[in-house]
């Protein structure tokens, strides 16, 4: 039985999510470790996150750095079309900085599809 996560987006990466953005970043945090393939994540639109965007989890993509995470990603068509890996990875370390994610056991990509 796939579990269910609830998380939360501000507006652009939410209205991308919506349209089918293919990969969700995040920090490799403690509370991902039990996400698996096939589970569903729920993501609220930030603040009030009364709309939601349904995903299936298709594969977790886990490394060291956002630099390794977005190689793989573009290396198999899952970078956002408008984006450049490069645009990518500056977006990533500035809202991520380095001392942040020195503090978690690498970064987490989420390949995902929405759910209709």
């Amino acid at each position: 039985m796939p579990r269910v996560w609830k998380l939360g987006l501000e507006p652009d990466p939410w209205q991308r999510t919506k349209e089918g953005k293919p990969v969700e970043y995040r920090l490799n945090k403690p509370e991902w470790k039990d996400m698996a393939v096939g589970d569903i994540i729920e993501y609220g639109l930030e603040p009030e996150r009364t709309e939601i965007v349904r995903v299936e989890v298709l594969e977790l993509l886990r490394y060291p750095t956002f630099a390794e995470l977005l190689d793989y990603c573009d290396q198999y068509g899952y970078i956002e079309p408008h984006r450049t890996k490069q645009d990518q990875l500056e977006r990533l370390e500035r809202r991520y900085p380095e001392e942040k994610r020195k503090q978690y056991n690498g970064v987490l990509g989420i390949r995902q599809r929405p759910l209709t």
